[in-house]
């Protein structure tokens, strides 16, 4: 209901101040919004001069970088993923074997990854081999993970280290070499003796073919040391395919029986012989098995034993042999896998140095230690192969 109360009618006046007060507050207010409109303004320019700078890093990076959306497509990339994959990449779907045929890789030259970090190795068209990181991180500030994939051309790399490898192996060979002429040179020796003595008249028929059967032997003890010696220092592909501690076991022991019946020395196999598989060459593998129990049986005393057991213990294959022996002492063990060492009158000194090469390659370890009681304890441990 109006009033005609004057009290209650502004003045003049008061609508003056009051439009005045108005006035300057919404100066004061355009003024605000200039400032924050030039700061929004500037944010940005800096916002695109840090992206472009950040571009022109990621631009630079001597490596691809992928990033991948949920749906499993290229959402983005940098310049240096297209020159590697030559193509066309966003929008695509991402799988490394689409790009190029997956390939093994020896262990050695695999880079190491945090856990629970795929990597992957292919090879693209021309035959350049690309190395494959694919790595998930939660994203700051945002619940969804940001998928990136590295990719790096390691083409030169592996060819560098081929090349390393060859010049290791050539120089190791060199000093082979060396050792071997010192080695055959006593067995040669001998059979020049013994084939000089068959030049006399005076020879009976029965030191005629004792002479015959001492040249023969000297000269298949040099042929031995030729080809074990060639074994040692040629590394080709293995073909590797399951083999069983079973198989083993079996046929080490069968091997090394006779041996060990001609020098009285009991051989023995301790406990049970596990379930288990390892991926490998079986005759190389046996092969170092061997060393290990002839090495066992000729440190024996007519009379002792020599024992052999085995275990699968997590990823691990183990055998061990253990003797009843000597010992080894500080100054030899140093030395016990060297080449051409050994503390034995005729022996070659490559056994042990050949039973480590094989055992290497297939993955695995061969040590030694002292046995309680006395004597040694060599152990061959093998990655055990968990999913045959």
């Amino acid at each position: 209901m109006p009033t005609n109360d004057p009290k209650q009618i502004p003045s003049a006046t008061a609508l003056h101040d009051a439009f005045a007060t108005f006035v300057v507050a919404a100066e004061q207010l355009q003024a605000s919004h200039n400032v924050l409109s030039r700061r929004v303004e500037d944010l940005g320019q800096e916002l695109a001069a840090a992206s472009g700078k950040l571009g022109a890093i990621v631009d630079s990076m001597p490596t691809g970088l992928l990033l991948i959306d949920a749906a499993g497509r290229i959402d983005d990339h940098n310049v240096q993923a297209e020159r590697i994959l030559g193509l066309h990449l966003r929008g695509q779907s991402w799988a490394p074997e689409a790009f190029g045929e997956p390939i093994g890789i020896p262990d050695h030259w695999k880079f190491r990854q945090p856990a629970q970090t795929p990597v992957d190795q292919i090879t693209m068209a021309g035959h350049r081999i690309c190395r494959v990181v694919d790595r998930v991180t939660p994203a700051a500030g945002g619940p969804a993970p940001i998928r990136a994939v590295y990719l790096e051309d390691v083409t030169e790399l592996i060819a560098a280290r081929e090349q390393l490898e060859k010049h290791e192996q050539l120089a190791a060979m060199g000093r082979m070499a060396a050792e071997l002429a010192h080695q055959l040179r006593t067995p040669l020796a001998a059979a020049t003796i013994y084939a000089g003595n068959l030049r006399s008249d005076r020879l009976s028929a029965e030191a005629r073919t004792s002479l015959v059967a001492k040249v023969c032997d000297r000269l298949n003890a040099t042929e031995q040391l030729v080809r074990d010696t060639l074994q040692l220092i040629r590394k080709g592909r293995l073909e590797k395919k399951p083999v069983s501690a079973s198989e083993l076991v079996h046929a080490s022991l069968q091997t090394a029986t006779a041996r060990a019946e001609q020098r009285s020395v009991a051989l023995i196999y301790r406990g049970d012989i596990p379930a288990a598989f390892t991926l490998g060459e079986a005759n190389q593998l046996i092969a170092s098995l061997v060393v290990c129990i002839d090495n066992a049986i000729d440190v024996s005393a007519a009379g002792q034993s020599v024992e052999v057991s085995s275990q699968h213990t997590g990823g691990t294959l183990e055998f061990a042999v253990s003797d009843q022996g000597p010992g080894i002492a500080g100054g030899i063990a140093d030395h016990i896998f060297e080449p051409f060492f050994t503390s034995k009158a005729n022996g070659t000194g490559l056994g042990l140095a050949m039973a480590r090469s094989r055992v290497r390659a297939h993955g695995g370890e061969i040590a030694f230690g002292p046995r309680e009681g006395g004597g040694t304890v060599f152990r061959i441990r093998l990655p055990a192969l968990e999913a045959f």
